[in-house]
């Protein structure tokens, strides 16, 4: 079980993504699971984030759930395999998926204020354990194993 301070300890703290090798295109699991939402077609807004940590409630893949299981919420580019770490936009980790803290490349849209409001259709909300990446589904499984 780690807390999220001792999260930090883990991974690399500057902004830089911890790029790891990606065997598969990212498909959701198909099982009795909630199924993530993914949509190549429209941008990740926190409503779709907020969305998603309702659907996994009392799953294990939540923010709030899956630090006892030793992860740390992240974000996949789809297209280049890199994993972001949640962060504030200060730069500092987060404990649960905020969009603001994403490198300016994958925002797709700012509000008036120039805070980012969506991330670009590729970019998937997951978790980070060791240095791979993992579904909600996938850390909803992993729960499953120590309930």
């Amino acid at each position: 079980m780690f807390k999220h301070d001792e999260i930090q300890g883990l991974f690399q703290v500057d902004r830089a993504p911890i790029t790891v090798p990606f065997l598969r295109r990212h498909q959701p699991v198909m099982n009795s699971l909630p199924c993530q939402d993914i949509n190549t077609d429209r941008p990740l807004t926190n409503e779709t984030l907020r969305h998603q940590t309702d659907a996994f409630k009392g799953t294990g893949g939540t923010s709030e759930e899956s630090h006892r299981y030793g992860f740390a919420p992240a974000f996949l580019d789809t297209m280049t395999g890199r994993i972001y770490l949640a962060r504030y936009a200060d730069g500092r980790l987060a404990p649960v998926h905020l969009i603001d803290g994403l490198p300016l490349d994958l925002v797709a849209e700012r509000d008036a204020t120039g805070r980012s409001t969506a991330i670009k259709p590729f970019v998937i909300a997951g978790f980070v354990r060791g240095q791979r990446f993992y579904t909600r589904e996938e850390v909803a499984a992993e729960a499953m194993k120590y309930s």
